[in-house]
Order: C-alpha cells, then structure tokens, then sequence
C-alpha cells in the first residue's frame, strides 16, 4: 500500500485552475523517474490541451499515459490479473461477432421468436451481424450500468431472450467479463498481487458510471488517486429541479405527497441543463475521499455573459427581481439567425473579422467553433473560410468530419472494396482513381486523368466488367459498352489501328493511342487490371483471418508506403490487424461475406478518433462532443437549428436501461444540454450562437434549438436590453444586401466583393455599356481573301464569328458527366453524324448489313434486339432518301470546279464539287433548317456569278 494511498478529491469551475493542480502534483515526482504517471481522460481534445497547459506551465509534459475510463480499467486488469485477457471476450467488438455466432442456433427457440422473424428478411447475415451489434452496445452498457443484472442474470434469474443469450456468452468464457473481474481484481488488491501505478490522476470527467466510480475508489485504498472534476458551482445543487422536472416528479407522487414535495429551483439555466452533472455530483458525494481541494473563481460580472455565468456560480435565480441593464455596446452574447448554412458562416467570417478588430491581442487559437454534424457544415467552412481574399484569412482547421473525410487512403480503400458488388460504373471507377494516392502508386498524373476520360467517353464505356460480371448481378450477359469491350479496343488500336472499320475477333480498334500516350495506357490497363482482379478475389467470403490476408493484399496492391501515404496507412493497418485479434477473442470462424465485412470496418474506423484538427494553433472548427469542451476566449455555437439539438438517438426496443432508467444513466439529450451548458461556462469573453432562423424560401421564422430558445428566454426576463441593440440579428439572405453596408447599421461586412455588388444592385439602372465602344482595326490582308465556308459561318452566326475569328474569344467547353447507363436509344448528334455516313455509303453502293457488327462494337448502338431495330430503321430510311436522291442526280458528277467572285478588294471562293448535268445539289438527311437554304443560296450565287446554274 502506498503511504499517500487515498482519494484525493480536486474540484472547480475552471478548468485552468484544474491544469494549475495538476502541475502542481506532477512537480512531486514518482519514486520511479522511468515510470509513466498515469491520467485517465475522457477525449483525445482534453488530451491535447492538458499537453499543452502543462507544457506551458513546466516548460515540457513528457512521460505521461494518457487513457480512456474503459482501457484503463482493462489495462490495470490485464496487469493484476495475467493471463485472464481482462474484458476482451467482452469488449463490444468481439462481443458482437460471438453473439453473431450464437444466433443461428438460439434464433429457433420460443424465447427468440422476435428475433427469428427479423432475421428471417432478406440478406439475413448482414441483418444478422447488425442485430449482433445492437445486442452487444445494449450489454456494454449493462457491464457498466448494471453490473448486478448481468451477475444475477449469470446465476440463472431471468428467462427471456437477453437473459439467455448472456448465459450462453459467460458459457464460452466465464467469469472474463469487468464485474465478474472486478471482484478478483478486488481480491488482488486486498492481497498486494497487483502492480499498479504508483499515482493515477481521473482528469474533468464529466460523468463516470457507478462501476467504474467504485473500481476508483477501490483503488484508492492502495494508491494514490486524484480526481479532478468541474463543477458548475460550489453550491450543493444536487436537489435542485427544472420546472418540468417538478412538475413529472409531482405527476407520478401519490395525491396525497403531492403537496409535501419539496425542490430547490435554484438557477433555472442550471437546473435545465445540469441533470447529468447534477446525478454525478449524487455519485460522487457518495466517495470517501481522504482529501479535497476546493479551488473556485468567480466569474466576472462585467459583461452580460459573464452576468449568466455568475448568477449560475451562484444559484441565483432572478425570477421575480429587477432587469438588470446592459451596455450598448456589449458583444459577449450573441445571437444570430441565419436563411442557411453557407449564410451562417459568411456571417460568422464577418464577426470573427470584427472581434479581431476590436481585440487586437485576440489569436485565431483562442477561438472554437462547434457543431452538432461538423460533416455537414465542412463544405461550407472551406467554401467561406479557404476562398477568402488574402487581406481577409483567418487561419482554421477542421476536426471530427470522420475517418473518411480526413483519411485519404482509408476512403479509397473502402471504395475499392464497395466496388465489388458495384456495377463499376465510369464515373466510380474515375472517382477511385482521382486519389491521390493511386495516382502516385500507378504513376499518373491530372492530365492523365483527362485523357483517360476522352477514352472512356470515345470507346463507349458505361458499366459492368465484361458480360459475366453483368450476369452475376442477374441482369443480360451481353457485352457492349463495358470495360473489357472498351479496354480491349485501347489495345487493340495501339497494336493495330483499323480506321475504325475492321474488326478483329469482335473488337474495333480506337485508333488515337500512339506515341507517349501509350506509356498512359499502360498505366491505366494495370490500374483497372489490379481493380477488377480484386473485385474477383473479394466475391467469396471467408473467414474473419483470412479477410485479414486479403485485405492486406489489397492495401500493398494498391498503396504505397510513402512518406505522404505513411500516416494514414498505419491508422488502417490497425485496423486490419484488429481483425485477426477479433477473430481469436471471438472464436468465430465462419465465412463472413464482403458486405458483413464492410459493415464491421465501418464500425471500427469509426472509433479510431485520431483527434486531427483540434488545437492546432488555428481557429478550431469541430464537432460538439461530450466532455469536449475546454476553456476558449471565444466560443461559437453554429447550427443550434430546432431539429439538429438536442440531437435525438432512439434506443433499441430491448434496451433495458431505456426502459427502465435510473439517476445517471446516460441519454444523448442530457448530454447535449449539458454540453450546452459547458459550452457556455467555457466561453471566457464571448458566446457566439447561430442557426438557421428563417426560411430560404419565403423568409419565415424557424425556431431555433430548444436549448437556444431557453436561454433567449432567461437573457430578456432577466436584463434590461438596450432596444436599439436587440438580442438576436436576423441577417439577410444575400450576403450582399444593402443593409451590410449602411451607416450606424447593426448589420456589417468586411467584404469588398459584396460591397460592390450592394452599391451597383443599389445604383441607377443602366443600359449596360456597348460590347464595342470603337470601330474595330481594318482587317488584315488575308481577310480580303475569303471561301465560301467562311462566309457561311459569318452568316449562320455574326456574332460568333467576330468574338471567335476577330477578337479570338472563344469560351471553354464543359466537360460533361460520365455516362452510366448504356445508351437505350442513338443520341441526336451521333445518330445525324451516322445517318450522313450510311448515306454516303449507300451512294458508292456499299451495302450497309456489314456496319452492324462494327457500329455495335464500337457502342454506339443499344445492345441487343434494341440496337438492331434501331439500325434497321436508320438503313430503310437512308435507302428511301438515296433513291430520291439518285432519281434528281440522274447522270455522273461533273468535274470538280472552283468559281472565284471579286468583288471590289475581295475575292470569294467556293468549291464546287457537287454539281450534276451542270445543276449544283445540296442535300442532307435531316430535317430542313434555314442553314441549309443558306448554304445552297451562297453556292447558288457564286456559281451564278460565273454562269447561270440551277441549285436543288
């Protein structure tokens, strides 16, 4: 026993002064100097900053461990206890796959029938493994909330089908669970066989279930164990009630105790918002600490937040008293309401800009800004923050947005594995392959991307891998328009072009692959050989071990060990290694197919939080997390939208805890008011709230969280606001509106862009100026000298003839979108360009029946009976208007000639190359446009210009 042994208990409103006792034990070193001094944390931000204020504070914060509540409590018993792999049969991960095992035999049973008629729906394994997962977070949250049913439930109590299940699970490993450890651990203690660590520090954990706060106070009679907590007051405010909490307690009270309930209000924002620290500070109270230290510090009172924040130190509650007055100029709650959330963060761009003005000592690392889904608001914050003009940067980062988001490699990775039972669209597999990371493995670069999707669009490529992987999908197993029909054309054309007429078994050359263009092609064959070869080798499933080899496989196919891909692929590597060590502690072993796989990586990456993007000198976007919240000068709260918070989680129908609550259990809905009441406690000088408060269609009010509309409430019945003020600014939709940029206005912009916009939407309107204000320069020599074609063009289009061939302007061309489909009738364009070529054809006398097999290789035509009925049609049609033709053609062509027309300084000329018996003939199979009559009344005057001529 270590003579410090004992529960030190250090309490405060603050978590700087919590930091400050924390330096102050670690400057009492450990007997051991090479041993870690061991602090338990809650988030890995809490981590972060606890680095770096005792870093600040001693210079340097070296060897120390910091763990969660649950792998702390594991490790000490994986220490005390070997050989017994403490809590691992029983971690939620492996506890899923051995319920996953036992299902099939227990779904027959009376007791399951719930169960087997769920299972009993399509795709049962992977019903079968998400059931699994829902059992086994139900069971984690019994070993720590109800630690005495699951003992009584593995002494034989209980008869229904939760009951059951965990006795079968204590069967395949008994007495491994954290209760059952608990007690030998206990033992151990008593003994002195466990080797512990001489100083544990639990640091602003703000709840704890009663299992692990009695495994911490077991502890401490052996060792030293500091417990750090916060606490919104140092008043007792553990009977204090909201209104609505009275009023159920006065519900369910008999009639006649009714009137002899007795409840503290206290602080109503406290009393609202507080029920989760409210139920810890009952479990705490129950500790027996050996020792406490008290360190609070009362807010100040000048400023309106402040004011908030001291009547909860307080208690106060200013029901019924006088409105306090508030300074005009007071910005330390505010209130903005928004038509969207691009809106909210061009307006919180502009205010940060303005707290930055008016605090020039203000660091972009002393601000937070929280959302209840980061991934939603990501887009915009880059789409505001990154774009603005350099004089208007505020340096940011964004954490939370979830492995995927922030994980280049594990997000290709995953694509490539869903692609497998995809249908491997164009667009998917371009997508892939716009990685990063697999453009350095295949050696490819952007410009290479682009001719690879020329490629794609010019061979016809639209989905599916060749005929049996259409098949396999149970659809017809033909073979046009999918990659190998379209890869084996780029082959074919580089080894043998065909000009786009012969075929080679079954397979048109695409004749544009030649010089450099080939070393691209390769390297795109190889890229495509390696995706479809895994799609192949993923069809069959197997079992959780061997996934574990394949997957690896895949990761050495397609990533390199680089120094930028390093880091990222470690995070997956743990995860793949994860598998073998779920297998083992699972013992499960039957094949697994791909998409139960997908479903348990997703999991797993999901809590592999690597805490990126958090305090890293920037201005700090990310998402409202419980026990997240640490002390910032500035805290912004954006997205606080009526149905966004509280966020809103339904509990499984068996969850027995749902069902049958008690004092500290855990709900989603405590929490966030909770964290909705740290989140305003940690706010040092202002407390930025936004949310989308009018509607983007007709402007009309939306209320904002529930939460929000509280403290609104508290904030106007409790001080006397300045009327020209307001508490809430309702922002315009456009971040342009005149209202921005007026005088002595409350609403304000920083940007420049938007204020030339207001003044030229708000200034005189205008013909706008002449496209040219002068006559343009005469022409060039060469100009005078024109041909027929030309001077069509000038006529089918002035305009576009001057800005193209006089001011040589010519816009870009859109790329478009991937096709996906195969083409279920000949598009417009393709379908005139190939009628003109089969009437050529028809005219030399060709015959057309041989075109089809190379017009259907080259996938032009819908597959099947579709595409042959298609080209029927086209081939009567062409054959009907090429007899009409040759009846009005009648004799030979005349020899080619050229007329030439001066006409003053120009000379026009026109090719005359379609003439016949001396009477030139225009003819196109379409539909007749006035091009066409333009075209023909061109030639038909330059030829008359020389001679009389007849034009039909």
């Amino acid at each position: 026993m270590s003579p410090k042994a004992g529960l030190h208990l250090h309490t405060s409103n603050r978590l700087e002064q919590l930091a400050d006792a924390m330096a102050l034990l670690l400057q009492h070193p450990l007997a051991d100097p090479f041993a870690a001094e061991a602090v338990v944390i809650p988030t890995l931000g809490l981590e972060r900053w606890l680095n770096q204020q005792l870093a600040l504070r001693e210079g340097i914060c070296a060897n120390i461990s910091f763990l969660f509540p649950q792998k702390f409590v594991a490790w000490l018993m994986d220490t005390a206890l070997p050989g017994r792999a403490a809590a691992r049969f029983y971690a939620r991960e492996n506890l899923s796959w051995r319920i996953v095992k036992l299902l099939p035999a227990l779904a027959g049973r009376r007791e399951f029938a719930e169960l087997r008629r769920y299972l009993e729906q399509p795709r049962p394994e992977l019903r079968r493994f998400q059931l699994a997962g829902k059992i086994a977070a139900s069971f984690d949250q019994y070993l720590a909330f109800r630690p005495r049913m699951i003992l009584e439930w593995e002494s034989g109590k209980g008869n229904d089908w939760q009951a059951i299940l965990w006795r079968e699970l204590v069967r395949s490993a008994p007495g491994l669970h954290p209760p059952a450890l608990a007690k030998e651990f206990a033992i151990a203690l008593q003994r002195g066989a466990a080797p512990l660590p001489e100083r544990i520090s639990v640091f602003c954990i703000s709840t704890l279930p009663p299992f692990y706060t009695q495994f911490f106070q077991d502890l401490a009679q052996v060792r030293e164990v500091h417990l750090f907590l916060m606490r919104p007051t140092p008043e007792w405010w553990s009977d204090t009630r909201s209104e609505r909490e009275e009023l159920r307690a006065r519900r369910k009270a008999p009639a006649t105790a009714q009137l002899d309930l007795q409840f503290a209000r206290g602080n109503p924002l406290l009393a609202s918002f507080g029920k989760l620290g409210r139920e810890f500070l009952e479990i705490v109270s129950d500790l027996n600490p050996t020792q406490e230290q008290d360190d609070f510090v009362a807010p100040p009172t000048d400023s309106l937040l402040g004011q908030i924040q001291r009547d909860i130190f307080e208690l106060h509650d200013p029901t019924g008293s006088a409105s306090r007055p508030v300074a005009v100029d007071d910005r330390s709650l505010q209130f903005h309401s928004c038509h969207s959330p691009m809106r909210e963060m061009e307006v919180l761009h502009d205010q940060l800009l303005a707290l930055f003005a008016e605090r020039p000592d203000l660091k972009p690392h002393e601000i937070v800004v929280m959302a209840p889904d980061i991934s939603v608001y990501a887009p915009f914050i880059e789409a505001v923050f990154a774009t603005a003009p350099e004089a208007l940067q505020i340096p940011f980062s964004i954490a939370d947005r979830g492995v995927r988001a922030e994980n280049g490699v594990i997000d290709t990775f995953l694509r490539i594995l869903e692609s497998a039972e995809s249908r491997y669209t164009a667009s998917s597999v371009v997508g892939i392959l716009e990685s990063g990371a697999l453009q350095r493995r295949f050696e490819l670069a952007d410009s290479d991307l682009e001719i690879i999707r020329t490629w794609i669009e010019q061979t016809g490529i639209r989905w599916g891998i060749d005929a049996e992987q259409r098949a396999s999908l149970g659809l017809p197993a033909f073979a046009e328009n999918s990659w190998r029909a379209g890869l084996d054309r780029l082959l074919l054309g580089y080894a043998a072009p065909a000009r786009g007429e012969r075929l080679f078994q079954g397979i048109l050359a695409y004749d544009q692959i030649e010089g450099s263009l080939a070393e691209t092609l390769g390297r795109f064959i190889e890229f495509s050989a390696a995706l479809f070869a895994t799609a192949s080798a993923l069809a069959h499933p197997r079992s959780l071990r061997e996934w574990q080899e394949t997957l690896r496989q895949v990761t050495a196919r397609f990533f390199n060990a680089d120094d930028e891909c390093e880091p990222e692929l470690h995070q997956l590597r743990r995860v793949l290694d994860s598998l073998g060590e779920t297998a083992a502690f699972s013992g499960f072993d039957d094949p697994v197919p791909l998409d139960v796989l997908l479903a348990h990586l997703a999991q797993a990456l999901a809590s592999t939080e690597r805490g990126s993007g958090f305090l890293v000198g920037k201005v700090t976007f990310c998402a409202l997390k419980p026990m997240r919240t640490v002390p910032f000068r500035v805290v912004c709260l954006v997205g606080m939208n009526d149905t966004a918070y509280p966020r809103h989680t339904r509990a499984p129908g068996f969850d027995l805890i749902a069902q049958h609550p008690r004092p500290g259990d855990r709900s989603t809905r405590d929490d966030d008011r909770y964290l909705f009441l740290e989140a305003m406690l940690s706010a040092r000088e202002v407390l930025y709230v936004s949310y989308v408060g009018q509607s983007i269609r007709d402007n009309s009010p939306i209320p904002p969280s529930v939460l929000v509309s509280e403290l609104l409430d508290y904030t106007q019945g409790s001080f006397a606001l300045p009327e020209a003020t307001g508490l809430v600014r309702q922002h315009r939709l456009q971040p342009f509106s005149l209202d921005y940029f007026q005088p002595n206005s409350r609403l304000f912009s920083f940007s420049q862009e938007n204020c030339l916009a207001s003044a030229s939407a708000a200034g005189k309107r205008e013909e706008p100026p002449v496209f040219l204000g002068a006559p343009l320069e005469e022409p060039e020599a060469e100009w005078r000298d024109l041909d027929a074609p030309q001077l069509i063009r000038f006529f089918g289009n002035p305009a576009k003839f001057l800005a193209e061939q006089r001011l040589h302007l010519r816009l870009p061309r859109l790329r478009g979108l991937l096709e996906d489909s195969e083409p279920f009738e000949i598009d417009g364009l393709a379908k005139y360009g190939l009628q003109q070529d089969l009437l050529t054809r028809v005219l030399r006398g060709e015959a057309l029946a041989p075109l089809l097999p190379v017009l259907r290789a080259g996938g032009e035509l819908p597959p099947g009976h579709a595409g042959e009925a298609q080209f029927r049609q086209m081939v009567a049609v062409t054959e009907e208007f090429s007899g009409l033709v040759q009846d009005h053609l009648g004799t030979s062509a005349d020899e080619v000639h050229e007329a030439q027309l001066a006409l003053g300084d120009f000379t026009l000329r026109a090719r005359l190359d379609m003439s016949y018996g001396g009477r030139l003939f225009h003819y196109r199979l379409t539909t007749r446009k006035p091009k066409d009559v333009l075209i023909a009344w061109i030639y038909h005057l330059t030829a008359n210009s020389e001679r009389e001529t007849e034009s039909v």
